[in-house]
């Protein structure tokens, strides 16, 4: 559909041709992808804001479920989101329970971060496809210090447990994200907490089970307890 091939390259005077003929501007293709989500995707600025201006829909979903504000802080294209947040987008809108933030968190983008916190993005709303994981899971799993220092800085909660029984310190400690660890004990994780799902373990026998033993030799649960 040569829509969807312009918003994929940002050729806006193409757009602009296929929306005289037309076009409908929120026409999915074989995978539910509009040509916002194109645009989105692919990081043109210009072109998100033609087409939003031409009536894209901000809130259609593909057929996964993924939507325009999800697929560009995936991307981390800060000012494709920032034209999102101001054309109304929800901050909170989800694919079974996956946000923005979410998305931003699990990807590292720091500057998307900031936006969708302070446009009220929720901290601590929980994901389903992830088992009740939080967007400090997700960034604990990758190993993204300065997103997780915002988050935590903005009302995280560092003891939450997703279906499993896993805290961002169980699972910061199973991925060996050492920066991470000494973070979340220093912010008030709970260093004695036992996983369900891992045979009720502590972070630190999940250090050694998980052959983390730069974190279990490291200290920060010595040091911890001390304080």
């Amino acid at each position: 559909m040569k829509i969807h091939i312009a918003s994929q390259y940002g050729e806006n005077d193409q757009i602009k041709k296929e929306l005289i003929k037309g076009v409908d501007v929120n026409l999915p293709d074989e995978d539910g992808y509009t040509p916002l989500h194109w645009a989105c995707q692919e990081g043109y600025q210009s072109s998100v804001e033609y087409l939003i201006k031409m009536g894209a829909d901000i809130s259609i979903c593909d057929h996964e479920g993924f939507h325009a504000l999800e697929i560009a802080s995936t991307k981390g294209h800060y000012g494709i989101v920032e034209i999102l947040i101001q054309s109304g987008a929800d901050m909170n809108q989800s694919r079974n329970g996956f946000t923005a933030l979410h998305a931003a968190a699990a990807s590292g983008h720091y500057n998307v971060i900031q936006a969708l916190i302070k446009s009220g993005a929720k901290i601590n709303s929980k994901d389903e496809d992830g088992k009740g994981r939080i967007p400090l899971h997700w960034c604990a799993q990758e190993g993204h210090v300065e997103v997780a220092k915002k988050l935590i800085e903005n009302g995280a909660d560092v003891n939450s447990m997703d279906e499993d029984g896993f805290t961002p310190l169980v699972t910061a400690v199973s991925e060996g994200h050492l920066e991470i660890v000494k973070l979340l004990i220093r912010s008030g994780a709970d260093i004695n907490v036992k996983c369900p799902a891992d045979s009720f373990s502590t972070p630190l026998h999940t250090a050694c089970a998980w052959n983390q033993e730069h974190i279990g030799s490291d200290g920060s649960f010595a040091q911890h307890d001390s304080t």
